[in-house]
């Protein structure tokens, strides 16, 4: 009888714990679930940033250079207004990723994709302004 009664104790205990490690795990903040994200998507092979607030004019040529040159998909997830949870995320997520992404491609890469993307965006309104 007291053998089956520590059985008990013991697996209740057991039990308890792994309820209570579950809940723990579920409830990890947005910026440990971002680097958990990030970290899974380059154990895929993928690169990415999430980026939030108001875009700039020359947007889809900053986001066509990172990709096609670079492999870097630029995911937008708000706008200007944005929570706790989506900033946590993206700054988790932007930690880890933009480490690889620097590693991979140099420390300046977001600069000279920029740089080139707003040059191009500039080319192109200067010569629709001569038309």
């Amino acid at each position: 009888m007291v053998r089956t009664r520590r059985k008990i104790i013991a697996t209740t205990i057991c039990v308890s714990l792994a309820a209570f490690a579950l809940v723990v795990s579920s409830c990890s903040s947005p910026h440990q679930r971002g680097i958990k994200d990030a970290r899974d998507k380059i154990s895929q092979g993928k690169l990415a940033i999430e980026t939030y607030g108001e875009q700039v004019q020359w947007r889809s040529e900053y986001n066509r250079i990172l990709f096609e040159r670079y492999g870097i998909e630029n995911r937008s997830v708000a706008g200007c207004i944005v929570d706790g949870q989506i900033l946590g995320h993206a700054e988790g997520f932007n930690s880890v990723m933009k480490k690889t992404i620097k590693q991979r491609h140099g420390k300046d890469v977001f600069d000279k994709a920029s740089a080139e993307a707003e040059a191009k965006f500039e080319e192109a309104n200067a010569a629709k302004e001569i038309n």
